[in-house]
């Protein structure tokens, strides 16, 4: 007689964004059991995109010979705080005031969280990663966009809306640069992706590089007009700190996302904002460190939530995901 092969129990970790889905699955001890990664589904909305996302996760298990008790989902947008609600995410059409649960009804056995993307990524840092230890820090996602979570006092803050943490649209100019949400001159209109490589094309013309890593290659070969681009990125991303210090007190930055590996270009105009627009502190005591889990940053994050959240719930205490 045949013994039925022992699955063993995991927790996932899915980040979606808007070119890629990522999927992490790490057993109770969070060691790494397998990854995946996968183009965002656009079609349809997003029942069609959770039906596929369910289907390869369910399939990424059984490869696996794991079987799921929790996951969480990490989305680029805004989640009702404590809910599995999705307000809206901006960059995926059609992504607008949904439950999740119902569209995973062959996971319905797992604990579900979902989480914004950027908070989900300073849960990670703080866990695993450049934030270790640290109870307070602001982390920040550069990517196409500026996405900011907040970690207080051991724990996400997402305020009252779930909108905490978003540095990206703080206002730092009057002027008509555009941002991703539809108003103008805010810190991700310069300093996202997207931003900076519409100021290339400002400068550049048919010259312009088609992306941020050949600009940053021109800018570290001594061109003046790639530095003075990731220069203006600086200003404009340094007044969000210093806002954002201001405002919660905190003393340490983490910054995480693509444009992280550019942070040399782009850190003195950060510091020189930083220290003329602070109050009352030595600017010199904020630091700025750049995030350990790179592009898995939103899947690691996401998988430390579902992992914590189900040793809360055994422990009897399921709520609000904090670091204890």
């Amino acid at each position: 007689m045949h013994r039925r092969r022992e699955m063993m129990r995991a927790l996932a970790g899915i980040d979606i964004g808007g070119t890629l889905v990522k999927s992490l699955l790490v057993d109770e001890e969070f060691r790494e059991i397998s990854f995946r990664e996968f183009p965002t589904p656009r079609s349809g909305g997003p029942e069609e995109a959770f039906r596929e996302i369910e289907e390869r996760l369910i399939r990424q298990a059984d490869e696996s010979g794991a079987t799921l008790s929790g996951l969480a989902v990490a989305v680029p947008g805004i989640v009702t705080p404590g809910t599995d609600r999705v307000v809206e995410c901006p960059n995926l059409a059609g992504w607008r005031d949904f439950s999740l649960s119902p569209l995973l009804p062959r996971l319905k056995e797992a604990l579900l969280s979902v989480e914004n993307d950027a908070n989900a990524g300073a849960f990670g840092e703080h866990f695993c990663g450049a934030a270790r230890g640290k109870e307070s820090f602001v982390y920040i996602a550069l990517g196409t966009g500026v996405g900011g979570g907040l970690f207080l006092n051991g724990r996400i803050h997402r305020g009252a809306f779930g909108r905490a943490g978003e540095v990206g649209h703080i206002p730092v100019s009057d002027g008509p640069s555009p941002c991703g949400c539809g108003g103008t001159g805010h810190v991700e209109s310069f300093a996202g992706a997207r931003g900076i490589l519409r100021r290339a094309r400002e400068f550049y013309g048919e010259d312009a590089p088609g992306d941020t890593e050949e600009l940053a290659r021109r800018a570290r070969e001594g061109d003046g007009t790639a530095r003075a681009i990731f220069e203006e990125a600086g200003a404009s991303l340094g007044r969000g700190i210093a806002a954002i210090v201001n405002v919660v007190d905190v003393s340490t930055v983490v910054l995480a996302g693509g444009l992280a590996g550019a942070l040399d270009l782009m850190e003195d105009a950060i510091r020189r904002q930083v220290a003329h627009n602070t109050f009352g502190i030595d600017p010199s005591l904020v630091e700025i460190l750049v995030g350990e889990n790179g592009s898995r940053a939103g899947c690691v994050g996401a998988a430390a939530i579902a992992l914590t959240e189900l040793k809360k719930r055994k422990e009897g205490r399921y709520g609000d995901t904090d670091a204890s």
